[in-house]
């Protein structure tokens, strides 16, 4: 199954473009987070800082380790593997930056920019469209012109 999370438009993850129901304010919080540095570790520290801000909440960090239990729970029938590994002092999310929007578009856009610098009009077109794409993409699959 593949995994998307769509941050251009309405935020949502979805496995095989079927949106799941991700719910709580911490649990869409983290999971954003981490999509936002996928492949990257992100400290406990750091997603207490930007998910818990302002909480007074002593067991913030029993809440963060409950908050990703309760995400892989929802995430492990879509996926084959752990999508939220546990490292030293924190989380990575798992996932090609490519599954998540907002870097494909930034990624698709780099590339148009890339190829019109080169006098690739034509190529430059195609990237750019299938950016412009990247909102829409959870109901239609991925972008035109990319490999699946």
């Amino acid at each position: 199954m593949e995994l998307e999370i769509q941050f251009l438009g309405p935020w949502q993850v979805s496995a095989d473009g079927e949106p799941l129901r991700l719910s709580g304010q911490r649990r869409i919080g983290v999971m954003a987070r981490l999509a936002v540095s996928p492949g990257l570790p992100v400290t406990a520290e750091q997603l207490l800082t930007d998910v818990w801000a302002g909480s007074s909440a002593v067991t913030a960090a029993k809440q963060l380790h409950i908050v990703v239990s309760k995400l892989r729970e929802l995430l492990a029938p879509h996926v084959g593997s752990e999508i939220i590994e546990t490292v030293s002092g924190g989380y990575v999310l798992a996932l090609p930056r490519d599954h998540i929007d907002a870097h494909l578009f930034t990624r698709l856009v780099r590339r148009a920019r890339t190829a019109r610098a080169h006098g690739g009009t034509a190529a430059a077109g195609r990237s750019y469209g299938s950016a412009a794409a990247c909102p829409r993409r959870a109901h239609r699959g991925r972008p035109p012109g990319l490999p699946s």
